[in-house]
Parts: structure tokens; C-alpha cells; sequence
């Protein structure tokens, strides 16, 4: 868990930190969407219950991004930093647009 993560958990706030696909100990699971979906609901179902503010730095941000667009209802707010807005370029910026809407 990062320092940041730490803190915030010493403060009261719930914090939860998946390990995504291909990262720590899942190098054995593929980085795809359908890994990160089945990952993010498993943790959403199954422990955290309700929509929740998501937090993500660099690919993590992406990842927010992502499952916020593809999962609107579980996801109260975004906070990001120093990610990619999409993979796909400018020429779909509308996605963060939708998901932006869809979560405020």
C-alpha cells in the first residue's frame, strides 16, 4: 500500500488497493479489460458494497477512468493525476466527456 494510501487509512477513510493484472504477485493474469472488470466488480461486490471516490495515478487513473465510463453507478467522484485521458487519442475525447457526465 503507498504512504498515501496509509495516511488516508490512519484518518478514518476506507481505502482499498486491488492489485491489477500484471502487477505485484498477478503477473500470471493478463492486463485486459475483461481482467480488470472481473478484478474491480470482485472487489466492489464482494467487499466494498457501494459506490465509492476512486483514486488513480498513472495507469491506475486510466483504470479509473474506464471503470467509471463502463460502471457509472459504482463510482461517486474521480480523483486523478498524471494520467492518460484515453488510449485512443484526441479523437475520442468524447469518452472522458461521457464518463465525466455520467459520474458528477
Amino acid at each position: 500500500m503507498s504512504r498515501q494510501a496509509e495516511l488516508m487509512a490512519e484518518k478514518g477513510f476506507r481505502v482499498y488497493v486491488p492489485d491489477l493484472p500484471r502487477h505485484n504477485n498477478q503477473d500470471e493474469i493478463a492486463l485486459n479489460e475483461s481482467n480488470l472488470d472481473r478484478v474491480l466488480l470482485d472487489l466492489f461486490d464482494g467487499t466494498i458494497k457501494q459506490a465509492a471516490l476512486l483514486v488513480g495515478h498513472s495507469l491506475g487513473g486510466w483504470v479509473a477512468i474506464w471503470f467509471a465510463h463502463k460502471h457509472p453507478d459504482y463510482v461517486s467522484g474521480l480523483v486523478l493525476n498524471g494520467c492518460l485521458l484515453n488510449f485512443l487519442g484526441s479523437k475520442n475525447s468524447s469518452f472522458v466527456m461521457k464518463t465525466a457526465q455520467k459520474v458528477s
